[in-house]
């Protein structure tokens, strides 16, 4: 809600997002229907329910934004994943009547980087269809807030002078993203 209110306040701080609003739920779960039906995905839209994987996709998006992890980054962690993966020597049975075929240990963690593969798409997806219809959701207000006060130390001392005082509620609940915001509007 803050980072929202500052967004009004000040448009001209925040250019990536000027002249978008925040989408509501609805609006963001559309998008998301559509970026599954557009995106070529084999294992996070299964035959019969292409939608099953779409909420736990939702969260895991939410989730990345708030630890500060951008399309991008994810691509470059997954590849990353993938490099060391490929790297060990005894994914595969050597002998007997599974030679060649892949150890049980390592199919499991397969099959779950091959499906963040594909929520590395939906999110890039996803990201590019908030912009095409001029939207932002809740997480990015936060992130935008925050490159908006590492870009511009003025606004920042600005902000620093108007806002004095912090109180937070529910503070366990904090995100990783929400606690360097708080730190850099608090450090003097």
């Amino acid at each position: 809600g803050f980072a929202n209110e500052l967004i009004k306040e000040y448009p001209e701080e925040f250019g990536e997002i000027l002249g978008r609003r925040s989408a509501s739920e609805v609006e963001q779960i559309e998008l998301l229907q559509e970026v599954f039906s557009d995106s070529k995905l084999k294992l996070l839209r299964p035959f019969g329910e292409p939608f099953f994987y779409l909420p736990a996709s939702r969260q895991a998006i939410a989730h990345l934004k708030k630890e500060g992890i951008n399309p991008a980054d994810l691509a470059d962690i997954l590849k990353k994943q993938q490099k060391e993966f490929e790297a060990i020597d005894d994914r595969y049975y050597d002998s007997g009547c599974y030679k060649g075929k892949m150890k049980g240990k390592y199919t499991d963690f397969k099959k779950q980087l091959d499906k963040n593969t594909e929520l590395a798409l939906v999110y890039k997806n996803y990201q590019a269809g908030l912009a095409e219809k001029k939207f932002y959701d809740f997480d990015d207000m936060v992130l935008q807030l925050l490159k908006s006060l590492q870009n511009n130390p003025d606004f920042l001392l600005h902000l620093q002078e108007k806002y004095q005082y912090f109180l937070v509620d529910e503070h366990q609940d904090t995100s990783p993203l929400q606690i360097e915001l708080l730190q850099r509007l608090t450090a003097g």
